[in-house]
């Protein structure tokens, strides 16, 4: 018998979307799945369609109320919790999907059989494309040629110098990877291109493997959760606070590369004169005597006080 898949679905005032996702889910090829939805305390009427439409009817779906008083509002306290369940059942493939994205019915089966044929990937990911909310899912398997592959997927993913494209839809996970890594549950946005960074940072040449076929479709709409729960400001400190985070991560765990410092450099110090990353970058450049970037950030940092005080 196959393993079971076990797919984690946060959603949130998706009444109107998610049948269509959980659809996508049951026309799957590959058949041994679960799906453990946690609902952030939706104020429509998600909860009581859910149940109705699909767990009276299919045992492999499974709906919790998520417990704010232990996990946040917001899609990191929803992922963890979902995690923190996978553990507790012994998942071993995890499936992180969105409640209003779609599934191409082969989606799990090609994944999979990529991953179980291959026992030192960590995960395997696809290609997807957008999906506007009139046309239609199709059958068809397509390519797109999204570059997917990296020789260092911790500098590409968090330079995004190669573009290589992951998303929580894509990949499907061996759950021991998971192990001690949790989102950050304070960020409004990026929840996922943090949580992926701190996991590439820890594990060292992590090895993976594409299907290079559309197999999501990230559903284009007005009604992003995003959108409507959050403020511009808090948007913008969630990415900023993303950054920082990384940044000391890689600090901590000695992962800080030339490309990597170089690339914060050019975002922090030359592009948006930040102080914070200025200051913890001289401090790094002084330990570990790096006396050509000091003379650069150093004269930088003279022309930057000339300008200012002629503005």
């Amino acid at each position: 018998m196959k393993p079971t898949v076990t797919i984690l679905l946060a959603t949130y005032n998706r009444a109107h979307l998610i049948g269509e996702t959980l659809n996508s889910i049951i026309n799957q090829t590959y058949e041994n799945w679960k799906c453990i939805i946690i609902d952030d305390n939706s104020k429509d009427n998600t909860k009581t369609f859910v149940e109705e439409e699909f767990i009276e009817k299919d045992t492999r779906f499974k709906f919790y109320t998520k417990d704010n008083s232990k996990y946040p509002q917001g899609l990191g306290g929803s992922r963890n919790m979902s995690l923190d369940i996978a553990e507790e059942i012994n998942a071993e493939y995890i499936h992180f999907f969105d409640d209003d994205d779609l599934m191409h019915p082969r989606k799990l089966e090609l994944q999979m059989d990529m991953l179980l044929s291959n026992l030192n990937y960590s995960f395997v990911t696809c290609e997807y494309e957008h999906l506007d909310t009139n046309k239609v899912l199709s059958k068809e398997l397509k390519s797109s040629n999204l570059p997917l592959f990296s020789n260092n997927i911790l500098e590409d993913f968090i330079t995004r110098s190669n573009k290589v494209f992951l998303n929580s839809c894509g990949p499907i996970w061996r759950l021991k990877v998971w192990k001690n890594i949790r989102f950050n549950e304070s960020l409004k946005i990026a929840e996922e291109f943090e949580v992926y960074s701190r996991l590439f940072i820890a594990i060292e040449n992590i090895k993976y493997g594409a299907v290079q076929n559309i197999l999501f479709f990230y559903r284009k709409h007005e009604l992003s959760n995003t959108k409507n729960r959050y403020k511009d400001w808090q948007i913008k400190d969630s990415l900023y606070s993303t950054d920082l985070s990384i940044f000391d991560e890689l600090l901590d765990k000695n992962k800080m590369s030339k490309t990597l410092l170089n690339y914060y450099i050019k975002k922090y110090v030359f592009t948006s004169f930040d102080n914070t990353f200025n200051n913890k970058i001289e401090e790094y450049i002084k330990e570990n005597k790096l006396n050509y970037l000091k003379l650069v950030i150093k004269g930088f940092n003279i022309m930057k006080k000339i300008f200012s005080k002629i503005l």
